[in-house]
């Protein structure tokens, strides 16, 4: 409400804060170092639970990231999270895919008997 301190000074007071609306329509998105689940796949995650199940359980080298993400997910069900990968982790994928491509090479260097189309 404005009002008159001295003769033609006037203050008002305007909120320019910006702020999101807690709205369960409102959607996040979230990357973080977690001990298990997909690497580099964005994962559409809609309760702490569901987290739990995809991400693992927290631990003290990501409890950080883990309650951020379930912080999140108290006011809203739409999260988008993303595992991100660190030199030291391994994804169990990819000794499968080092292994298709020991094959494939493998089989490059076979003559086949009958023509490939």
């Amino acid at each position: 409400m404005a009002f008159q301190v001295s003769p033609g000074v006037l203050v008002q007071e305007k909120d320019l804060t910006r702020i999101i609306p807690a709205v369960s329509t409102s959607i996040g998105a979230f990357a973080g170092s977690f001990n298990q689940g997909p690497v580099d796949e964005i994962i559409s995650i809609s309760s702490e639970q569901e987290l739990v199940d995809t991400f693992g359980k927290p631990d003290s080298s990501n409890f950080e990231y883990f309650f951020s993400a379930a912080n999140f997910l108290q006011y809203s069900n739409a999260l988008r999270v993303v595992r991100a990968t660190q030199t030291s982790q391994v994804n169990a994928l990819q000794t499968v895919v080092d292994y298709l491509l020991r094959i494939h090479k493998t089989m490059k260097t076979i003559t086949p008997t009958v023509p490939l189309l």
